[in-house]
């Protein structure tokens, strides 16, 4: 039997979908053996506001049921046609057991449109690779806030045992101008460094590249975060980080990178298909939002795969059009299928 969670996938779809619907349309949108378990436009019991436009990511974490609320294209948004400025702004729903009512988790605040990333992650060490007396596993939301004249990454943490999240600082700086998304925050990860012996917690930020952090209690938000780009800029914001054979991978627009663990690390591009994509994508597009490892791979040492969707126009329709990579990650081989 499927987790309870996973029920309320296709209940959150079906809300949203049929928020602008009649009550009667909306019962239509729920097929048979499914329930309803969300729609957009709620008043929880708290009495806060529960709208928005996308639910972005669903979340299990200590028993309960985490949603991250996007209010892109909400009206209540003063981007969309709202008048408030201090409302519409995105939120963390949370659902305690199966059958009860959502409730607001976390308000991020003004100028926070959507809660890109929102997950759990487990470290068992200390910034210094000294292992934790036990792990730590925290929940985490992240996005950025695109302020007049300046931009912030932020991440919040919660605490399981208050039920309140701190807000910290990943990136603080001059908002660039005429750059293509330089500060979406798509993907999260943590690797242990191999040669470091820590556990460090991975950041896409647009355009700006993968950003890295470790634990520290003391720290708002609970990571201290490293003040610039591991990797450097990069074409395309990343969409997707992954870990295969104890490697640390991303890709950014037409380029798989590998992580060359260390205390001063670097990155090796393992993959460049400029030669089929000459122009750059759009950031629309990213990096490869469906990359993943193989669980159980074929091949002796496992499989990274990574998948680009190109697109063009063909009589006033957009054609979608997928080809697929899989790499061997042996040392000393390479292999590429299309």
């Amino acid at each position: 039997m499927l987790p309870w969670s996973l029920w309320f996938l296709i209940g959150f779809t079906a809300a949203l979908g049929a928020a602008a619907q009649t009550s009667k349309s909306a019962e239509q949108a729920v097929a048979p053996g499914w329930n309803q378990s969300f729609k957009a436009g709620a008043t929880d019991s708290n009495g806060h506001y529960m709208g928005g436009g996308t639910i972005m990511h669903l979340v299990r974490h200590q028993g309960r049921l985490f949603a991250a609320d996007s209010y892109w294209c909400d009206s209540r948004n003063i981007w969309y046609g709202g008048r408030d400025p201090n409302i519409g702004w995105a939120q963390v729903l949370r659902l305690d057991r199966s059958g009860g009512s959502w409730v607001v988790d976390l308000e991020l605040g003004p100028q926070h449109l959507r809660p890109e990333i929102l997950k759990e992650v487990t470290f068992h060490t200390d910034g210094t690779g000294k292992p934790l007396s036990k792990p730590v596993t925290l929940l985490l939301a992240s996005t950025f806030n695109p302020s007049p004249g300046r931009v912030e990454v932020s991440l919040f943490a919660r605490d399981d045992a208050t039920g309140e999240w701190t807000r910290g600082t990943v990136y603080s700086g001059i908002k660039k101008t005429g750059a293509e998304d330089p500060y979406s925050v798509r993907a999260m990860c943590v690797h242990l460094d191999k040669v470091t012996g820590v556990d460090r917690l991975f950041l896409t930020i647009g355009t700006l590249g993968i950003f890295s952090g470790v634990y520290d209690e003391s720290a708002r938000g609970k990571v201290k975060w490293s003040p610039n780009s591991e990797c450097g800029s990069v074409e395309t914001r990343p969409l997707a980080i992954v870990e295969a054979n104890g490697d640390l991978l991303f890709s950014a627009g037409r380029k798989i990178y590998r992580r060359i663990d260390g205390a001063t690390p670097s990155y090796q591009i393992i993959g460049d298909m400029s030669d089929l994509y000459p122009a750059v994508p759009k950031s629309d597009m990213g990096g490869d939002p469906w990359a993943h490892c193989d669980p159980k791979p074929k091949w002796q040492r496992g499989i990274a795969d990574f998948r680009h969707v190109g697109r063009k126009p063909v009589s006033r329709r957009n054609l979608s059009c997928r080809s697929g990579w899989g790499w061997n990650l042996h040392p000393h081989a390479r292999d590429q299928h299309q």
